[in-house]
């Protein structure tokens, strides 16, 4: 459940970054989508760290075996998700994207996502000793 909660809101936050390149993108001026996929990147990354500092103060190996899954999962499912929204599901298009955009998503989850574990593992409180 941990898994599928944290994959579909990068789904959904994935969904309006494509849908707003979509809204801001015309003929004429082709370029200024640019700045959305790159806010869209900076999106994911900062969800997935602070997302991940939570996770790190409950328990910091539950955190990261989690956050890898759900990188996983995401990079794989991204190149389907161009692919379908451009309308043609072209085979060898697609396994260049899972090669070469896969890893990029990988990282783009994955990265932020242990520094904020291992951060939140350092910051959470610790119960005081008892004598």
């Amino acid at each position: 459940m941990r898994i599928a909660l944290r994959y579909l809101t990068l789904v959904a936050l994935y969904g309006a970054a494509l849908g707003a390149v979509h809204l801001m993108s015309n003929d004429n001026d082709a370029g200024a989508a640019i700045g959305v996929g790159i806010l869209e990147f900076l999106a994911v990354a900062a969800i997935c760290g602070t997302w991940a500092i939570f996770d790190g103060m409950r328990d910091l190996r539950q955190a990261l075996i989690t956050w890898g899954v759900v990188a996983v999962v995401y990079a794989v499912s991204v190149p389907f998700f161009i692919a379908i929204s451009d309308g043609s599901l072209d085979w060898s298009v697609l396994r260049s994207d899972l090669a070469t955009l896969g890893p990029f998503t990988l990282m783009l989850v994955a990265a932020p996502a242990a520094v904020g574990a291992v951060i939140g593992h350092a910051i959470r409180p610790t119960p005081a000793p008892t004598s």
